[in-house]
């Protein structure tokens, strides 16, 4: 192609001339027209002529197929290219690749270099060309017909689109924890205090009383005092085994107080006693004899309610839930 003929497409490519961009449809049948159009001379070329009976020099095994798979290519260029040092006599095999590789090795050498400036007349006059090709090359629209101006209305195209939103199902669990505190309130009285009135029991010659006393068990004091033991009181808690339904009956002795007896049951809470002494020798001589024998007799009965410890609950809950119950609908 000459400069002229360049200039010329160039002017083409820029020229102002309404042009009509084909539908898909047009430009495949006119890709397929043109296609269809070569294969009778295509056709004519093919031949089924074995390459070895044609092509100089062919073989099917050139010793460049060792190189597929290896792992130093650098190294097997490098071989070739010393190789190709002394130039093989022509019409070798391998005269025409030592050729090429021996072009390739010295070509830097020898290419000639040259400089090209802004000012050199063909970068000017390719300004000027470029600028206004129409002033070279004149108005095409009379001499080019292969462009045409056509307007083509094409409809609205309305499409639907259809997306899901899905919740992904998961498996969760939570715990929700019952906190219960418990709150001893006590027995209602004051811890080993009496809680009846003490029934005075008046004797010969010692005094002695007994009272309930505030515990978790049933217990009993007995008080006595009397000058001839010692001018000292003494206290002696008797305590109970579990509350009884049924009546027991136990006997204290106090020393030189005499043997006394309590009996008595608390059957739903309510605790009913008598006390009394036990039988005895009225007057026990040093030999063992008796001035006469005195049976049981009842001194004091006395009621009271028996205490009980109570407690106060209170539950507290952790849900660890409310996040997921707010999810529920």
């Amino acid at each position: 192609m000459n400069l002229r003929t360049l200039l010329w497409a160039c002017a083409c490519g820029f020229s102002a001339l309404p042009v009509h961009a084909a539908s898909l449809s047009e430009a495949f049948e006119q890709g397929s027209t043109f296609g269809r159009s070569g294969n009778a001379a295509a056709r004519s070329h093919i031949t089924t002529t074995p390459p070895a009976s044609t092509v100089p020099q062919f073989t099917a095994t050139p010793t460049q197929s060792t190189y597929f798979g290896s792992t130093d290519l650098g190294g097997n260029a490098s071989a070739l290219q010393s190789a190709c040092l002394v130039t093989p006599s022509a019409g070798s095999p391998s005269a025409q690749a030592c050729a090429a590789i021996n072009f390739t090795r010295e070509n830097p050498a020898r290419r000639p270099t040259f400089n090209i400036t802004p000012t050199d007349p063909l970068l000017v006059r390719g300004k000027q060309i470029t600028a206004d090709p129409q002033s070279i090359v004149g108005n095409l629209a009379g001499t080019y017909t292969g462009c045409t101006t056509r307007s083509i209305t094409t409809p609205d195209i309305f499409d639907k689109h259809f997306c899901n939103e899905y919740r992904v199902l998961e498996r969760l669990t939570c715990e929700k924890t019952l906190s219960v505190e418990v709150r001893d309130d006590g027995l209602g009285c004051a811890p080993n205090t009496l809680i009846t009135p003490n029934p005075r029991i008046a004797f010969i010659r010692p005094y002695v009383y007994v009272g309930a006393v505030c515990a978790d068990e049933i217990r009993f004091q007995w008080t006595y005092g009397y000058s001839e033991c010692n001018g000292t009181n003494a206290s002696i808690v008797v305590m109970t085994t579990v509350p009884s339904e049924h009546p027991q009956r136990m006997l204290v002795n106090l020393g030189c107080g005499g043997t006394y007896f309590l009996e008595g049951a608390c059957p739903d809470g309510v605790c009913n006693y008598r006390v009394g002494t036990e039988a005895h020798c009225d007057d026990p001589c040093p030999h063992g004899c008796c001035d006469g024998y005195l049976p049981e007799q009842t001194l004091a009965t006395f009621s009271f309610t028996r205490p009980q410890r109570t407690y106060t609950l209170t539950d507290t809950w952790i849900n660890q839930c409310a996040p997921y119950e707010a999810r529920l609908p």
